[in-house]
């Protein structure tokens, strides 16, 4: 899985910033609050965007409303972004073997520019449209 799914990255036309994000997006290397609450108990781990939920992965970067808007108007296949299963590295090759070059980069890009508004939220206080 783990030599796939790099390869699938690697072999994206995404810029590299974004290569590299997929990347640490497949395998948990990213600050989320539902992780950082299992160290600190008593976090508040709803949503920096919207409020709601827990943020894990999953709501950032496709049950928030704001990412739902985001894929809503990416015009890539909804059915296949939809599709996560429990693993993130799994989700993402699923996804990525199932749609052409120029979708995949858009796919890649789309959950990079998620997640760095994710960060503009909690680091700034301030958040972009989709």
């Amino acid at each position: 899985m783990v030599v796939r799914i790099l390869g699938e990255v690697i072999g994206c036309s995404s810029p590299a910033e974004v290569r590299l994000q997929a990347w640490k997006l497949c395998f948990g290397a990213v600050p989320m609050l539902e992780n950082l609450a299992c160290r600190r108990p008593g976090i508040d781990t709803h949503c920096s965007l919207c409020g709601a939920e827990v943020e894990s992965l999953r709501h950032v970067l496709l049950e928030c409303p704001f990412a739902r808007q985001a894929w809503a108007i990416s015009n890539l296949p909804w059915r296949w972004v939809a599709s996560w299963n429990n693993e993130t590295a799994a989700w993402m090759s699923g996804v990525l073997q199932k749609l052409d070059h120029s979708e995949a980069a858009r796919f890649l890009t789309l959950c990079w520019a998620l997640w760095q508004n994710r960060n503009k939220k909690v680091m700034e206080g301030k958040l972009q449209d989709p």
